[in-house]
């Protein structure tokens, strides 16, 4: 039998994630748990308009470029850096507070950096019993272009604690084709 005394929940705003927030919030009120709650920030990517590219090459010298930017944003102690942080913060103690739960321990944690790289490290480093995170509901040609942030997160974890994928809500699965119509 599992028991969990830290659950960790990647959110990225959107409504999936909220749902998996509110799954990890019941876990953790079952088990007594902590949840840590934690948004990764996505170097920015210039061009390509979200379209998948096939080439290698041009698909590392993005990553290349934004490795660079990611390290001129990290060295810029200016406002702008330091605003978007504090944004995402307030909108993550919003998210915790909105769930009106006072008995739990529940903090939030903003990082930079590409979220299925950076979610595994933040589990390894807080030693968590659980992880619970949403998926988007992509059609199977999208993960197969472009990926999922959750497979690869599942493929990262999956030997150091027990995840929990939360699906999208039933209206987002039918939108995505995903349901059969009766």
């Amino acid at each position: 039998m599992f028991r969990f005394r830290k659950i960790l929940c990647p959110v990225d705003f959107f409504p999936a994630s909220i749902r998996a927030f509110h799954g990890a919030l019941g876990l953790a009120e079952k088990y007594k748990a902590s949840l840590h709650v934690m948004h990764a920030i996505p170097p920015v990517f210039t061009g390509a308009y979200d379209v998948p590219i096939g080439s290698a090459e041009l698909v590392a010298a993005l990553e290349k470029d934004s490795r660079r930017r990611l390290e001129r944003l990290k060295a810029v102690s200016g406002k702008y850096r330091e605003s978007l942080l504090l944004g995402v913060e307030e909108k993550l103690k919003a998210l915790v507070a909105k769930a009106g739960v006072k008995q739990l321990q529940i903090d939030a944690q903003v990082a930079t950096g590409r979220p299925f790289r950076v979610i595994p490290g933040i589990l390894q480093r807080g030693k968590y019993d659980l992880l619970v995170m949403n998926i988007h509901g992509k059609t199977l040609l999208d993960r197969a272009l472009i990926g999922s942030t959750a497979e690869r997160v599942v493929r990262a974890v999956s030997n150091r604690c027990p995840v929990l994928l939360i699906p999208p809500s039933a209206s987002a699965a039918s939108r995505n084709g995903r349901t059969k119509k009766k």
